[in-house]
């Protein structure tokens, strides 16, 4: 009798710390990730912003588009770049690029602007942004690189939201695998 009665607590006891840290990731995860990821893009695309400025520093012609194919493919990440005007000097989509008007002071596209500014230069800013042709939300970069180009780069943070979704969902999984392994 002692015997079930110490195996019962035992296993109250394991259910109850797996469900405690279970729930306790899921709201972290739910709470603090997706503000995390947010300062963690805005950081990166500050790096591609110095990078591109580096690119028209250092390189010229063809190597110089190469070079910004690599940032484009390995960042995820969209970029428009002006030569000041209305010409588009480079862009990762025609289309993408036909929308886009930039200047410092003022952001023409297809969103309903921006949602919130995140920082704050003299050479750039940060922003939170949406676009509802697309209904997506960016973390993009708008500045005006050494050369007096313009550029704009923007990153989605859907998939965070779809990393979060899925990660919730598998811990969920495992947490209950867990307590019924644990009856075993």
């Amino acid at each position: 009798m002692k015997k079930t009665s110490i195996n019962l607590k035992l296993y109250l006891c394991f259910s109850f710390l797996v469900l405690l840290v279970t729930f306790s990731i899921l709201i972290l995860n739910s709470t603090v990730l997706e503000g995390f990821y947010q300062r963690f893009k805005e950081k990166d695309l500050v790096k591609v912003y110095n990078s591109i400025n580096n690119i028209y520093k250092n390189y010229s012609g063809e190597n110089g588009e190469v070079e910004l194919e690599k940032i484009e493919t390995n960042q995820n990440m969209d970029i428009v770049i002006k030569d000041g005007g209305r010409i588009t000097v480079y862009s990762t989509s025609k289309d993408f690029s036909n929308n886009l008007w930039i200047s410092r002071d003022y952001v023409s596209l297809n969103f309903d602007y921006i949602n919130d500014k995140l920082s704050d230069t003299s050479s750039y800013f940060t922003a939170l942004i949406s676009d509802n042709r697309i209904h997506s939300e960016f973390v993009a970069l708008f500045g005006k690189l050494n050369n007096g180009y313009t550029v704009f780069i923007r990153t989605p943070i859907e998939s965070i939201k779809e990393s979060v979704s899925v990660t919730n969902s598998f811990l969920l999984i495992v947490g209950m695998f867990s307590i019924i392994v644990a009856t075993i």
